[in-house]
């Protein structure tokens, strides 16, 4: 089963508030249950790339996923 994580764009202003840009890891360790059980899994971190919504649309299609 193809599996993808979206971590959803964040305004800047939130990042700047905590003063991180930390991965998501708890989509990581989700990610990586899967793997082991076998699934093709994907991670698209839309807020460290500081992706808007029409760029994660391409993003989700061009992973070949059904939106």
């Amino acid at each position: 089963m193809k599996v993808i994580f979206v971590n959803p764009p964040a305004p800047k202003i939130e990042l700047y508030n905590i003063g991180v840009r930390a991965p998501p890891l708890g989509l990581a360790y989700l990610a990586s249950v899967l793997e082991r059980k076998g699934h093709d899994v994907r991670i698209i971190d839309a807020s460290r790339w500081s992706y808007l919504y029409p760029k994660l649309e391409v993003s989700l299609r061009e992973n070949s996923m059904t939106l």
